[in-house]
C-alpha cells in the first residue's frame, strides 16, 4: 500500500482487520485514490509516455473483496457442519484471477493520499520493476 504509515497511524487496528469491505473503506476514508488504476502504453511510444486507461479484463475494487474473501475461507480449516472446500474448483478458477491481478498490476497508477502525487508503476512480468514518481501539476 503506497499509504501504509498513514493509514497506520490513523487506524491501530489495521493488522487485525481481516474483512475485505471493511479494510478497503477505512483505507478509502484516507485516501479516495488508493485502489491503482490500471494503464495501457500505447504502441510506438516511449515507456510511460502517451498512457490510456486501460479498459480490458482486471481485478476491480469489487472483485478483490470477493478474491479476498474466498481465500480467507480457504485459510480456515473446514467446519464439519458446512460445505467441504472446493479445491479443484478454486484452482480452475485461479487462472482466471490471475489473469485480472496481472491485468491490473502490469502497469498502473498509485495516487499518494494527498491527491495530487504518485507513482506509475512497470511491473511488466520481469524480476525489476520500475517506476516513475509525479505531483501536483505545475502552475505557471
Amino acid at each position: 500500500m503506497a499509504n501504509f504509515k498513514v493509514y497506520s497511524s490513523a487506524r491501530k487496528d489495521h493488522l487485525s482487520e481481516w474483512h475485505a469491505s471493511r479494510f478497503l473503506r477505512k483505507i478509502e476514508a484516507l485516501n479516495p485514490a488508493f485502489y491503482p488504476e490500471p494503464m495501457a502504453q500505447k504502441e510506438g511510444y516511449l515507456p510511460y509516455t502517451n498512457l490510456d486507461l486501460f479498459t480490458g479484463n482486471y481485478l476491480t475494487r469489487s472483485e478483490f473483496e470477493t478474491l479476498y474473501d474466498i481465500c480467507g475461507g480457504f485459510m480456515h480449516s473446514e467446519n464439519p457442519y458446512g460445505d467441504p472446500h472446493r479445491y479443484e474448483e478454486l484452482l480452475q478458477q485461479s487462472y482466471g484471477w490471475l489473469e485480472k491481478i496481472v491485468n491490473l498490476l502490469n502497469l498502473h497508477i498509485v495516487t499518494f493520499a494527498d491527491g495530487e502525487e504518485g507513482c506509475l508503476i512497470l511491473m511488466g512480468g520481469g524480476e525489476e520493476v520500475s517506476f516513475a514518481t509525479f505531483g501536483p501539476p505545475v502552475q505557471k
